[in-house]
């Protein structure tokens, strides 16, 4: 199912046939309703529905693929309704009725230790298959567009797979909040300017008689020295700045705990 979900505009009837079977089990029918997230302007009346009627875990997942898109205000409505009916998802409906109000009333990026304070005011037990899939979320969280977990994900990034050994919380959550702070060596872009007038950015691969980068959508290019112009490092890492703001601290909560969960042997 998450295969099929990397092309959910060839497998739609499939995904929406999983996400609505109440005959299949729970987790399968979550992973099809992360894979409609892309889908869900088109499918914001099925994925309503579907907050309106599934077991939590649907619900929840249902409420994230609608998070940012243009909901008509009778869908508006039924979600405030949905919050009175559901206490427990009301931070969700909000953060899909107000995905803006993620922003708002919360401490600086440089603050730590609020950040620490918050989350540990955050109800309930953290829900670590939640974290799993906002690692590989579209719209909320988003680290697998550069990092990779347990073999899925991308490249450009450093693979996240093990960093549950370190068991440093505060430096997991700085590095989230602030990822230009301290950036290894390794993972410093590098921008190249080409005699033509042309620059690109990645990561750099190799140095000698030819210059490799990997871009931020990981894609490799290679140049002459000959073509180059100029070669400067940066200190603006590549992992944008405010990544938070697309989650609830709820869902700040549980992607760190499955950040810090090893995952079991193979």
């Amino acid at each position: 199912m998450r295969t099929l979900a990397g092309n959910p505009q060839l497998v739609e009837k499939l995904l929406v046939s999983v996400a609505t079977d109440e005959k299949e089990n729970v987790p399968l029918r979550v992973e099809a309703i992360v894979g409609l997230t892309t889908l869900a302007q088109k499918q914001a009346g099925l994925l309503l529905e579907l907050a309106k009627s599934g077991p939590r875990p649907i619900r929840e997942e249902a409420l994230r693929s609608l998070r940012g898109i243009e909901l008509k205000p009778k869908q508006l409505k039924s979600l405030r309704k949905l919050a009175e009916e559901f206490p427990e998802s009301a931070d969700l409906v909000q953060a899909t009725i107000d995905p803006e109000g993620l922003k708002s009333n919360r401490p600086a990026l440089t603050d730590i230790s609020a950040w620490e304070e918050r989350l540990k005011k955050v109800p309930g037990v953290a829900d670590i298959e939640a974290g799993r899939r906002l690692f590989h979320h579209a719209k909320a969280g988003l680290c697998s567009n550069c990092h990779r977990h347990t073999g899925r994900g991308n490249t450009v990034g450093p693979d996240l797979s093990t960093v549950s050994k370190s068991d440093d919380q505060q430096w997991l959550l700085e590095s989230i909040l602030q990822p230009s702070l301290k950036m290894a060596p390794e993972y410093r872009p590098t921008t190249i300017q080409l005699k033509d007038g042309r620059s690109f950015t990645g990561l750099r691969l190799q140095s000698y008689t030819k210059e490799a980068i990997r871009e931020a959508d990981g894609r490799k290019r290679v140049f002459d020295r000959s073509e180059i112009e100029l070669i400067r490092d940066l200190d603006i890492s590549f992992m944008p700045t405010g990544l938070v703001y697309s989650m609830t601290d709820r869902e700040l909560r549980d992607l760190l705990v499955f950040l810090r969960t090893r995952s079991p042997a193979r």
